[in-house]
């Protein structure tokens, strides 16, 4: 064989445009997206059937990612399964991470749901337009409770008030089946929510509770696999080592539909913030504060995670996170910004706005077993 000069060229670092495509730069990011998806599927075992029944995506769609057929994906599409499939808090430094993921299984996820604002009798329909908040679930004493904000409670009786419609509820859902928390009486339509009496407004809590006895809690823990913090065997963080907590909840924007068993559904993201807790609380202490100023912009409103669980963090500092490191130490009852800025507003425009997408602000009520018997004592329970 006769020596040849073969002439060594670098690439790129794109195949694509290497060979001259003209789509190069987005069939790179998806190439790179759906390497993302087949890691998650290997490194949590699961074959395209479970991947499916665990998301709400099509097993076809999994068999077309690990076969590189990426056609008939936009960005977006293969975002959302990266979402819908990575549901782990990534680590406990400050920031905001999104999980799509229908089914639940992390902790925080199975021991909250969406909290929907409709009809009792669905006249009104529900899609992404439907409002939410967020439900908290808790157990004390053997007995299972629901627990959002009161001032969402107040746009049910607001709303109620003005549009003269006395059957707008709060709702929990379960597949097609909705779990109102309103029962139908002499009066009509009455809400089984109560809240935490106060002699003036101005000791008025940010609470609102409702008992989950009576079948539901039943439903929600053998149907959904929800779990509810158990105040029995709850423990005080040592204050001393936490310097970040973790803050979660339902957004009430950029909500889908999904098609899953024949049937659509409506999916809100749901939302977990790590932020900086800014003092400890003390035994004069029933409040406490997250803030953070990121880097850059997490692009995410916090509107809807009122009534969401906030956890304790001990130690952990740059780490992945798991179930056992969180204590559930408050509930969420106002996070900022509420909104995502307006995509045609500029950075210019938005110098002025005291919070901006790269802050993080997340008020809490503090909550602990002699806490949480106050608020069921004032609510009549």
């Amino acid at each position: 064989m006769k020596d040849e000069n073969i002439e060594l060229v670098e690439g790129s670092g794109n195949v694509f445009r290497d060979f001259g495509d003209p789509e190069a730069d987005l069939k790179q990011v998806k190439a790179i997206l759906a390497a993302r998806v087949i890691s998650v599927l290997d490194e949590r075992g699961l074959g395209v059937r479970k991947a499916a029944s665990v998301t709400g995506f099509a097993a076809a769609d999994f068999s077309r990612v690990r076969n590189a057929d990426l056609g008939r994906f936009t960005l977006d599409r293969l975002m959302k399964m990266i979402g819908a499939l990575d549901d782990r808090i990534s680590s406990s430094e400050p920031g905001v991470n999104r999980m799509d993921r229908e089914v639940p299984d992390s902790l925080p996820r199975r021991q909250t749901d969406p909290l929907w604002i409709q009809h009792h009798f669905l006249a009104t329909g529900h899609d992404e337009s439907t409002p939410n908040a967020t439900a908290t679930f808790v157990k004390r004493k053997g007995r299972h409770y629901m627990v959002t904000c009161r001032h969402v409670l107040r746009v049910v009786e607001d709303r109620r008030s003005a549009a003269g419609d006395t059957q707008l509820t709060m709702a929990l859902q379960i597949d097609r089946t909705m779990l109102n928390l309103s029962h139908i009486g002499p009066q009509g339509i009455t809400l089984s929510v109560q809240t935490p009496e106060a002699e003036i407004q101005s000791e008025e809590v940010d609470i609102a509770l409702a008992s989950l006895e009576g079948g539901y809690w039943d439903i929600l823990s053998s149907q959904k696999n929800k779990a509810a913090i158990d105040l029995d065997s709850w423990r005080e963080p040592n204050w001393a080592a936490v310097r970040y907590c973790l803050a979660t909840g339902y957004q009430d924007e950029d909500k889908h539909t999904i098609s899953r068993e024949g049937a659509e559904k409506v999916v809100t993201p749901f939302l977990c913030v790590v932020a900086e807790l800014c003092s400890a609380p003390d035994q004069d202490t029933t409040r406490f504060v997250l803030m953070n100023d990121l880097d850059s912009p997490h692009g995410y409103g916090f509107s809807g995670m009122s009534g969401g669980a906030v956890y304790a963090m001990e130690g952990n500092e740059g780490s992945e996170v798991e179930d056992e490191d969180l204590l559930p130490i408050g509930i969420v009852y106002e996070g900022s910004p509420s909104n995502i800025r307006p995509k045609e507003q500029s950075e210019e425009q938005a110098v002025g706005a005291i919070f901006t997408d790269r802050d993080i602000m997340i008020r809490a009520l503090l909550l602990t077993p002699d806490i949480f018997d106050d608020w069921l004592t004032r609510s009549g329970f």
